[in-house]
């Protein structure tokens, strides 16, 4: 080949022509490594531990701003001394009113499902059994307990105790 052949002739026009042909022959390593990063992808997400987001706002009114609304807040609290805002907020924080909404939500047991590949935990609908204890002021660390339903027979097995569901 000449230099002024080398200079005459004209590139092919379509490039993307040219990269099809030369990874073609590879096709077969593309889609393996597809489906690899496919299945670890689906396990991955699988094995994450489901995030839920709550948020809430509590209006605290001012006693320094005026008197009706002052009249209000003293009703809806059953106060009657004037407290700052920064007390309210410790009132909200306490451990005596944490207490209480454990007590009235039933949130001092927990039921999960172990799975092959992540532990999950039920809550109100998606529990099969809730626990409800007959002294909620006596309540003390349990540790866990292992279950199992029987739906065929309508029984519960708890800890080598067989109960009847009905």
């Amino acid at each position: 080949m000449t230099e002024d052949q080398f200079f005459t002739e004209k590139p092919q026009a379509n490039i993307l022509v040219q990269v099809v042909q030369r990874y073609i022959p590879f096709w077969p390593v593309f889609v393996v490594l597809a489906g690899i990063s496919l299945a670890i992808a689906h396990v991955y997400l699988r094995a994450q531990t489901k995030m839920y987001v709550a948020s809430a706002k509590v209006l605290i009114k001012d006693p320094q701003k005026s008197s009706s609304e002052l009249q209000v807040l003293e009703g809806l609290t059953r106060m009657s001394e004037k407290k700052s805002m920064e007390n309210e907020i410790i009132v909200l924080r306490s451990s005596t009113l944490m207490r209480k909404v454990v007590k009235e939500l039933n949130l001092y047991s927990s039921s999960f499902n172990e799975g092959k590949v992540q532990t999950e935990a039920l809550y109100k609908n998606n529990a099969p059994v809730l626990f409800e204890a007959i002294n909620k002021d006596s309540i003390t660390g349990g540790g866990k307990h292992y279950f199992d339903i029987n739906w065929a027979n309508n029984s519960i097995s708890i800890n080598g105790q067989t109960v009847s569901l009905s």
